[in-house]
């Protein structure tokens, strides 16, 4: 009994040394799941844009226009030198003082807002004609309200031709009670816009030995672009049609003298002929008497 006992101690002895010499059993990790994605170590950035260099001039961007709006200091001069300078020396270029301050006239006619939208057309709609003179009556002293006067832009280059245009010559007449341009077909449809026929302004040439002439005919003669003065266009038809007719220069007209009776406007045969026309009248003649035969629209023919 007692060999049997020491027989099996050693055998468990032996089964431990033997344990302990064999190699070392590595751990097995209990199946984890994946870790969660990490995130970028860098936040992305976004391109940089390319700048220009910094001598280079920035370029505009390009501004479709909306509308027809006037724009204060134009400087159509700066190319149209020429026209500009003639222009400026007419009753289109004139100040407050010159149209609001005419004794004769205010004497004779009251001052009212009309005069405004003719006189200075980019101003009716903001100002009344009491903010650019004072009194506002009859009898006068008038005087020019000095705060406002510089606000005056007359009858301007934009007054009658829209920069935006794609008419001939860009015609168009800017409407002050609309505050845009309105389309017209010609000169003579442009100016009686101010110079409405029926009124004191009138310069309907209807009757008159003109009767047909567009106003360009006559005050925008090649040469004199913007001046308004007739006189250089005169010689388009006296003396070339009839050279041994009198010098019509010469002649008791507006033309002469600004006193006379006889508007060239609203002359007629019978102003020359106050006994009648003479008989027979060559067709050279007639011609000469209607000028309106060159607009194709002389009734004798």
């Amino acid at each position: 009994m007692k060999a049997k006992f020491l027989i099996g101690l050693l055998a468990l002895l032996l089964f431990f040394l033997l344990v302990g010499c064999g190699p070392t059993a590595t751990a097995i990790p209990p199946t984890a799941a994946p870790p969660a994605a990490l995130p970028p170590t860098t936040t992305s950035q976004p391109a940089t844009p390319t700048l220009p260099p910094p001598t280079a001039t920035a370029i505009p961007p390009t501004i479709t226009p909306t509308s027809n709006a006037h724009v204060v200091g134009s400087d159509c001069g700066a190319c149209h030198t020429e026209e500009h300078k003639r222009w400026s020396l007419t009753l289109h270029a004139a100040g407050p003082a010159a149209v609001l301050t005419n004794e004769e006239h205010n004497q004779a006619e009251l001052l009212i807002d009309e005069c405004i939208t003719c006189h200075a057309p980019f101003q009716a709609g903001k100002y009344k004609i009491g903010d650019f003179v004072q009194p506002v009556d009859q009898k006068g002293p008038w005087k020019i309200v000095e705060g406002n006067a510089k606000n005056w832009q007359a009858i301007t280059c934009t007054t009658c031709h829209d920069p935006t245009s794609t008419a001939q010559d860009r015609l168009a007449f800017f409407d002050p009670a609309k505050v845009t341009y309105m389309a017209v077909k010609d000169t003579t449809e442009l100016c009686e816009k101010c110079h409405q026929p029926g009124t004191d302004d009138s310069r309907n040439l209807k009757g008159s030995v003109h009767e047909g002439l567009d106003c360009a005919k006559c005050h925008f003669a090649p040469g004199a672009q913007m001046s308004l003065d007739p006189k250089q266009a005169c010689a388009q038809c006296h003396p070339a049609i009839n050279p041994k007719h009198p010098d019509v220069t010469k002649l008791d007209t507006t033309y002469l003298s600004p006193n006379s009776q006889n508007n060239i406007h609203f002359v007629s045969c019978a102003n020359c002929h106050p006994k009648g026309i003479p008989t027979p009248v060559s067709k050279t003649a007639r011609e000469f008497c209607l000028c309106g035969s060159l607009a194709n629209t002389n009734p004798y023919r």
